[in-house]
């Protein structure tokens, strides 16, 4: 595959951008919160012998079978023990694969270079993103999407090549199951599927629901490994599960498009129930997002970063109201992947306005003083919350 200049040169450069970014973290150490489970005090990562190998695949950490994550630590013990720079460095490098792929992601939705470049920028440097980042323990993230978004390149080409498409078809089924194995939140795979077939305007029929069934059955498997250590404790009704799950959905956008604080654990606003602005709030807004995207159902672009984030959040939130001994119902981790098609849309955005005000120099300059203003905010902000 041929990459232009131009490509090359926009990587380049938002992957520098963002490695100063997150630069701090490489001096961070460990943490209390989960390194201890999954790195200091994991006997399994002492060795790379079959044996620990075998506990690796056979072992779950939180209740989460992460068997590909947790080699990964291995490989790192095994030359580096616990030198914590080396775990940090591969988080950001990881974090970085991710952009470029996230570039590449773009223009196959038809994004030109310019307006990857901003997809792909925005991505990098987003603050929602430094706990999947800067935290060692979730490795899962950047390694599952690292694997998810060429899973879906594979795919692309197996609808697009004549030619050796079947083996694009393959490499599509060994990259997804790579990502669930680094973390099950790849459960969605299958289902972005189906919008990369939408989005391709691939006509329905038999062979669309066959080349996903190999996809379902390896997320099926994989899931109940997880699923099957954990009990499922529903302490809300119908009802209050509804709201929560609105309240939810609708947080990860606010807190993308508004990054003006953030925690480590969130704390489900009380009480649960529409006398709670909160929830009635959420519930009315979640309503007139349906009714934009009725609305607005001509704007692919507008439809594929809604669609793209429901289909990768949707169960994570649900999972979130189910307790699974884990009371986090949200968390700016769960958004590192389900960001991906608002990002795009940024990119477009920017991209339209950038050829509107061509004409117009003052607006011009006035979009571009804006723009730089919040891109160099976020970038502080990733910044100081490394260290």
């Amino acid at each position: 595959m041929k990459y232009s200049f131009k490509q090359v040169f926009y990587v380049t450069i938002i992957l520098v951008i963002t490695f100063a970014a997150y630069f701090p973290s490489l001096k961070a150490g460990f943490t209390n919160w989960d390194d201890d489970a999954h790195v200091v005090s994991n006997p399994d990562i002492r060795q790379l012998d079959a044996e620990h190998v075998e506990r690796i695949f056979n072992s779950r950490i939180a209740r989460t079978y992460i068997p590909l994550t947790l080699l990964s630590y291995s490989l790192e013990y095994h030359f580096f023990k616990l030198n914590p720079f080396v775990y940090h460095l591969n988080n950001v490098l990881l974090h970085l694969c991710v952009i470029a792929l996230v570039f590449f992601v773009a223009q196959r939705f038809g994004l030109n270079q310019v307006a990857s470049a901003w997809g792909a920028l925005i991505f990098g440097i987003h603050p929602m993103h430094v706990e999947s980042v800067a935290w060692v323990s979730e490795r899962k993230d950047v390694l599952c999407a690292v694997f998810y978004l060429l899973a879906l390149l594979s795919y692309w080409k197996y609808l697009d090549q004549r030619k050796l498409k079947w083996w694009w078809w393959t490499f599509s089924l060994i990259l997804g199951f790579l990502s669930m194995l680094a973390k099950p939140m790849a459960y969605s795979l299958p289902l972005v599927l189906f919008l990369i077939d939408w989005w391709h305007r691939r006509r329905f029929s038999l062979n669309m629901l066959v080349d996903k069934i190999p996809h379902v059955g390896y997320v099926l498997a994989l899931s109940w490994m997880t699923l099957s250590s954990n009990k499922i404790n529903l302490t809300f009704n119908f009802f209050e599960v509804i709201l929560i799950w609105c309240w939810s959905f609708l947080f990860f956008p606010f807190k993308l498009l508004i990054p003006s604080f953030y925690m480590a654990i969130y704390k489900l606003p009380e009480p649960v129930g529409f006398s709670n602005s909160a929830y009635a709030i959420s519930f009315v807004t979640f309503l007139l997002v349906i009714g934009s995207l009725i609305y607005f159902h001509r704007q692919r672009f507008y439809i594929l970063a809604w669609l793209f984030y429901g289909l990768t959040i949707s169960m994570i939130v649900v999972r979130g109201v189910w307790d699974f001994g884990n009371n986090t119902v949200v968390a700016d981790r769960f958004m590192y992947l389900p960001s991906l098609g608002f990002c795009i849309l940024f990119g477009v955005f920017v991209n339209y306005f950038q050829n509107r005000l061509k004409q117009n120099r003052v607006q011009k300059m006035a979009f571009y003083t804006g723009l730089l203003i919040v891109l160099i905010f976020l970038w502080v902000k990733t910044y100081q919350q490394c260290f």
